[in-house]
């Protein structure tokens, strides 16, 4: 069923002007649009009497929506870690371009910026 409030919502904020985001917001709004498609695909999948967990192929399993889910909240430990980074005493390792590397895999979103490229 149709969320209609939320459909509304969706195209208000599609009507708005753009503004620039940072790299954090970007990621971000990237990981939740990934989260919200992991829930729709797993709310789909139960509500399938022809889809059999049996038959997944390596595909399929890539693209699980529990492990999507479990990727988006490793994500955004990743981005969290990286913005809380200056109140640690030392990092393990070099935290630059992680918040970039992250963010290669969304290059085609029109909200991409260039100067985030690795």
């Amino acid at each position: 069923m149709i969320d209609v409030a939320k459909a509304a919502k969706i195209a208000a904020a599609e009507l708005q002007p753009r503004r620039i985001m940072t790299i954090t917001e970007f990621l971000l709004a990237r990981i939740a649009e990934d989260q919200h498609r992991a829930e729709v695909e797993a709310i789909l999948r139960d509500g399938d009497p022809y889809y059999d967990d049996g038959e997944l192929n390596s595909f399929d399993r890539r693209f699980d929506p529990a492990r999507v889910l479990a990727e988006c909240a490793a994500k955004r430990a990743i981005v969290k870690w990286v913005n809380d980074w200056p109140l640690r005493p030392a990092p393990p390792s070099s935290v630059d371009g992680v918040l970039e590397a992250l963010a290669a895999v969304y290059a085609e979103h029109e909200d991409y910026r260039e100067e985030w490229g690795l």
